[in-house]
């Protein structure tokens, strides 16, 4: 009996290893595949027609790309957080297909334990720290884990206290910043939560999607640090900031938040038993306290609608 359940057990084994495989071989298509597509797309104008998905959730990667052939930045670092075990991530395809390095921050330990059983993490330059990340402890970390200097893309993702975070570590002035917008929060006063170290989105204090900042107050916070609003994504979850020197003499125009804004196009929600609408989750959210960055004065929520 003992020797059956161990056969079984090495079996089971056998098949996952295979199978993590069968995942490496089909990302590693998939990154020789989507290098060539965008090798074809060089001859793009438009940044709007550059979207391209690889591993990223919608069309960053082809917006990455076409901002770094603008601006003539082959190489460099990258630093990102708020990504899980990286599956999915804004940083992903330059680690893999353009041997770029980089730096992860996680706070969830299973997450970061899946990412280093993954290939992706051994055959490249990329270092993992798993921590939760605050105001206090941010300009620390990166710091102690990369060239912070020389930082070729931020990408901020945390589904939280981002604002404060890109406040922080702005002072290292990344070339490119990525940063997810809560478009739920409308546009028409730049806010953000409360500021708040143990805040989640999931902790069940507040609607779920009550989190972040909205595109006004990360344009409000980038454009006073020197940067230009260059685009959002399609989806309208993520906007692209780009050091001035660099977008003027990559001949990226800067945008106003108010004429390229979109509310997003997609709901997670609806995977989530007893699901509703945003309208409906916005009608719950009136009364919800926010920070208006650029009076450093709270509000509610009803005043920005």
């Amino acid at each position: 009996m003992i020797k059956r359940i161990k056969k079984i057990i090495a079996s089971t084994y056998q098949k996952l290893y295979l199978l993590r495989n069968f995942q490496d071989d089909f990302d590693r298509v998939r990154c020789e595949n989507a290098s060539l597509t965008l090798d074809h797309l060089r001859t793009i104008n438009c940044i709007e027609d550059a979207g391209l998905s690889v591993f990223s959730q919608f069309d960053e990667d082809g917006i990455i790309d076409f901002i770094l052939k603008r601006i003539g930045l082959n190489s460099g670092t990258f630093v990102e957080f708020g990504v899980d075990d990286f599956t999915e991530s804004n940083c992903r395809f330059l680690l893999e297909a353009r041997h770029w390095s980089g730096l992860v921050i996680e706070g969830n330990k299973k997450a970061v334990s899946r990412l280093k059983r993954r290939s992706f993490y051994w055959k490249n330059d990329l270092h993992v720290v798993e921590t939760f990340l605050t105001a206090n402890n941010i300009n620390s970390i990166i710091a102690e884990n990369c060239e912070a200097n020389d930082i070729g893309i931020l990408s901020v993702d945390v589904d939280g206290i981002d604002y404060y975070l890109l406040e922080k570590c702005i002072d290292f002035q990344p070339k490119i910043i990525i940063t997810e917008y809560n478009s739920v929060l409308e546009n028409k006063l730049p806010i953000s939560v409360l500021y708040d170290e143990k805040f989640s989105r999931w902790n069940g204090n507040h609607s779920p999607i009550f989190y972040g900042a909205n595109l006004k107050a990360f344009e409000f916070l980038l454009v006073s640090n020197g940067y230009s609003l260059i685009s959002v994504n399609s989806a309208g979850n993520n906007a692209f900031f780009v050091r001035n020197d660099l977008a003027n003499s990559g001949g990226l125009k800067p945008c106003k938040s108010d004429h390229i804004f979109k509310k997003r196009q997609f709901s997670e929600m609806k995977q989530i038993a007893g699901w509703v609408s945003d309208d409906e989750n916005v009608d719950q959210m009136r009364d919800y306290k926010v920070m208006n960055v650029q009076s450093k004065t709270e509000i509610k929520f009803s005043d920005c609608l």
